[in-house]
């Protein structure tokens, strides 16, 4: 935690963002998207809807 500090502070917490972004992979995308916004939102982007 006390490195990401360092990072927002010497280069701003839009650029801190981004680079953790790019560097998730799918996998790990979509484990921290199930754990802020929950596995049911996540089920419903994924699963197509019947016409």
């Amino acid at each position: 935690a006390e490195r990401a500090v360092l990072r927002i502070k010497k280069e701003g917490v839009s650029r801190a963002i981004c680079d953790y972004l790019s560097g998730l992979t799918d996998r790990t995308a979509m484990q921290q998207y199930a754990r802020h916004v929950g596995t049911d939102s996540l089920l419903r982007e994924l699963t197509p809807q019947a016409a």
